[in-house]
């Protein structure tokens, strides 16, 4: 059987990710997605309302 990973784009993944996350989970869900996408600025997210996190990740 031969397998093939297709990358779907930074844009799909942190979408269904951000799908899963509620206001009140905790930063161990979170904080990777910060290490595997290091364009993002935690900061800057931190300081955001939980509503626009969504679309700030996914630029």
């Amino acid at each position: 059987m031969n397998v093939t990973f297709v990358n779907p784009g930074v844009d799909y993944m942190i979408s269904r990710i951000m799908e899963s996350q509620s206001e009140g989970e905790s930063a161990f869900w979170s904080d990777p997605l910060f290490h595997f996408f290091p364009k993002l600025d935690k900061a800057h997210v931190d300081s955001l309302p939980f509503s626009t996190i969504c679309c700030v990740m996914s630029l």
